[in-house]
């Protein structure tokens, strides 16, 4: 005997189980609206990702916002949550294809069960069928199966990529020459902190915490660069030289002395197992251990772009091109950035104009920057922004660091 009721039961919990809806779960954000043109702010280019191969209801076009405290991403934050959209929607595209595979297996394992003549073929069919349920089963019940083991399993959250002011990332960085670097004067409300350095890194032992220092030339600048990653903390007057008195006095003569969560002036030490330094004496040290001849280092930014630097005045892919019209092949080791002395307005009052032409937002500041170049993708850098612990490194891109400041080239002897 035929037995229907197997496969009418079997094909309604298809039909039922088809239009459960089916996703992990994801940590939203809410679109940002349209805001009004900011001519004071660096416009934000937002791109989502294009797929090779589509997958169908997919679409990025809220999976990337920018925060203002209210859409679930913080203010000054990009909220990017791609992955977790694609991951969704593959999901779902494959339990519909396994509802559709299992539908044309239960019903050739019906077709089996009803003229099936023999035991045996009929045995067969019933296992399709069985088999094709329960894998229906396994797939809608995992996402249920996973949570309940651990919910993180099944919930992906945005990546928060924190939104650079240009004007600000140099304020909190600077530098200062070498001579200027230490030095006795402490202001006299400040207490220094007993034994604040107790395994000082300098250029002296920085092999012993890993970095990478053959200091030959040709060295792979990308290799020397990343051991660095995790060892750098930024300190306003840092050469990775030991000096006399506050080991970084600049740091906390200048405006707001910035503290540690202790309360103690971050310019009174160095924390273990990292070297400090400012954006010229980072990357001095680089090029130095990449065999790149030294080029007016110990004088700080407003040594090394004071003479024999020409301004940038356009960028290009892997090219710049120079105050005197000539374009520049840019190489690894090559110097990018500007002085305090390129701060001000010229003699006719103009501001400084940034390599894209744009007029410069910043004030007049005492303190340059300084970027190695290492490929259109990777201008190096020490931050003032990274105070902490091993967090000094950054990086961005040419056509960042040329929309964003008053350029100037010292290029690679």
């Amino acid at each position: 005997m035929i037995k229907r009721g197997l496969i009418f039961t079997t094909l309604f919990m298809i039909c039922f189980l088809s239009l459960a809806p089916v996703a992990f779960a994801q940590t939203t954000v809410e679109p940002t609206p349209e805001p009004a043109p900011d001519t004071s702010k660096q416009e934000l280019k937002v791109i989502r990702p294009e797929l090779q191969v589509q997958i169908p209801a997919l679409s990025f076009e809220n999976s990337i916002v920018v925060g203002d405290g209210k859409n679930g991403c913080d203010e000054g934050y990009i909220c990017v949550d791609t992955l977790g959209t694609y991951i969704n929607a593959l999901y779902k595209w494959g339990a519909g294809a396994a509802v559709i595979f299992a539908i044309v297996i239960i019903m050739i394992g019906g077709v089996e069960y009803m003229i099936g003549s023999s035991a045996g073929t009929i045995e067969n069919a019933k296992k399709h069928i069985q088999n094709s349920v329960i894998g229906l089963l396994l797939v809608f019940s995992t996402t249920a199966i996973l949570s309940f083991v651990n919910p993180n399993i099944t919930t992906t959250k945005p990546v928060r990529a924190e939104i650079l002011d240009p004007i600000a990332y140099v304020v909190a960085s600077g530098d200062v020459s070498a001579a200027n670097s230490f030095s006795t004067a402490v202001p006299g409300n400040i207490a220094i902190p007993p034994n604040p350095n107790s395994n000082l890194i300098l250029k002296s032992n920085m092999e012993s915490i890993g970095i990478f220092c053959p200091r030959t030339p040709g060295s792979d600048l990308e290799d020397i660069y990343d051991s660095f990653k995790g060892k750098v903390s930024y300190r306003l007057g840092g050469k990775g030289l030991r000096g006399n008195g506050p080991a970084y006095s600049s740091e906390v003569n200048r405006e707001n002395v910035r503290k540690d969560p202790n309360g103690v002036p971050y310019g009174y030490y160095c924390p273990d197992n990292t070297m400090c330094l400012d954006c010229s004496g980072f990357l001095a040290i680089l090029s130095e251990c990449a065999g790149i001849p030294q080029r007016g280092e110990s004088g700080g930014t407003q040594g090394i772009f004071g003479s024999g630097a020409t301004k940038i005045t356009a960028c290009g892919k892997g090219t710049v091109t120079l105050e005197d019209g000539t374009e520049h092949e840019l190489k690894q080791g090559d110097y990018i950035g500007f002085g305090g002395q390129h701060t001000k307005p010229d003699e006719d009052g103009n501001k400084p104009t940034t390599a894209k032409g744009t007029e410069w937002k910043g004030k007049v500041s005492p303190y340059g920057h300084i970027w190695l170049y290492v490929s259109d993708k990777m201008l190096v850098n020490s931050a003032g922004s990274g105070r902490a612990p091993g967090t000094a490194l950054r990086q961005q891109s040419l056509d960042h660091v040329c929309g964003s400041y008053p350029i100037y080239l010292k290029p690679v002897q």
